[in-house]
């Protein structure tokens, strides 16, 4: 696919390999890392082992090639390698890049046997302990014995290549290239604020503090649920926020510890009702069907708990995957 006009030779092809593109901290840093490359000569194009997601499109339409394997079928693995390589071999990239266990693994795969370099990109810790999925589990083994394949890993993090190179991967291969943030897209924005927490149902002088991550020992949502049962001892009035991937009522182990430091469900305590949720999948038909997770809360004090009278998902228009949950509260300001 023909880049955008940069004034800029795009002379070196990259060809990443990435487990998937749904939304997600490392998934949203390709969104910005591979169209800037084109400043420095280089023509990125990616491959999901998984699907388009929804940061495949927003690639699409900055001009990078985005081809969806759709392999999450084990059976698909080896049909989904096999076209992989065929793509790479049209493409005739100068380096193949991993991003992810699963996208590191399948470039290494498609690499063997020819004098295609291979980088790898590992974007998070190990932690103490894992609740990933037991393939995921043997992945990440399976990653330190195959690791000397690559001829750089590429780590966000001095802890994450503490910990990996401790679990065995390769030592001599690995660098550290941190997470970077353009502080001129990321910065307060009043006007933006106001307009969250009138969606939201909060007043504009209440305290909120939120968390936004998947359900993961890595995000510590137990140190927050004990800072945030700390805070609302100074601070009664205060609001906390739960976004992310596993933080819903399904969720036994996280309802338990919110209700063990006495944070209610405000939600969930005016509305009891199954099938009530904020968040769906770009998948098939979620939306259309209504099969998606809740996974945007307000936790309370008991107190400002019992002064809410009413609670709304707002689907009158779509922001993107989430809606929002507004909660109204029977303050006075």
């Amino acid at each position: 696919m023909a880049g955008r006009s940069t004034g800029v030779c795009l002379r070196m092809r990259v060809t990443f390999v990435t487990s998937g593109l749904e939304t997600g901290g490392a998934e949203s840093f390709l969104l910005r890392l591979l169209p800037e490359m084109r400043a420095f000569g280089v023509q990125p194009s990616i491959v999901s082992l998984r699907s388009a997601g929804t940061i495949g499109p927003m690639l699409q339409a900055r001009s990078v090639s985005v081809l969806a394997l759709g392999m999450p079928a084990p059976m698909s693995v080896v049909f989904g390698l096999h076209r992989l390589a065929r793509e790479v071999q049209a493409w005739r990239p100068a380096l193949l890049h991993g991003w992810m266990y699963h996208g590191n693994l399948a470039a290494s795969a498609v690499a063997a046997g020819t004098r295609l370099p291979v980088v790898w990109g590992i974007r998070q810790s190990l932690g103490r302990e894992s609740r990933d999925r037991w393939l995921t589990r043997r992945v990440i083994e399976a990653g330190a014995l195959l690791s000397k394949t690559a001829a750089l890993i590429v780590y966000n993090s001095a802890e994450a290549k503490s910990q990996h190179e401790t679990n065995g991967y390769a030592a001599k291969r690995g660098a550290v290239m941190l997470n970077g943030f353009d502080t001129e897209e990321f910065r307060p924005d009043r006007a933006r604020a106001q307009d969250a927490r009138r969606r939201l149902g909060i007043g504009p002088d209440t305290p909120v503090v939120g968390l936004v991550a998947r359900f993961h020992p890595i995000k510590d949502h137990t140190t927050f649920a004990l800072a945030a049962a700390k805070v609302r001892k100074r601070f009664p009035d205060a609001v906390f926020l739960l976004i992310g991937q596993g933080v819903d009522g399904k969720n036994v182990e996280l309802g338990r510890l919110i209700d063990e430091l006495g944070l209610v469900d405000v939600f969930r305590a005016l509305n009891p009702h199954p099938d009530q949720y904020t968040w769906w999948s770009n998948r098939g038909q979620a939306w259309a069907n209504n099969v998606g997770w809740r996974l945007d809360y307000h936790l309370a004090t008991p107190g400002i708990a019992a002064k809410a009278r009413r609670e709304h998902i707002f689907l009158e228009q779509r922001f993107s995957d989430h809606a929002p949950l507004v909660i109204d509260y029977d303050f006075k300001l």
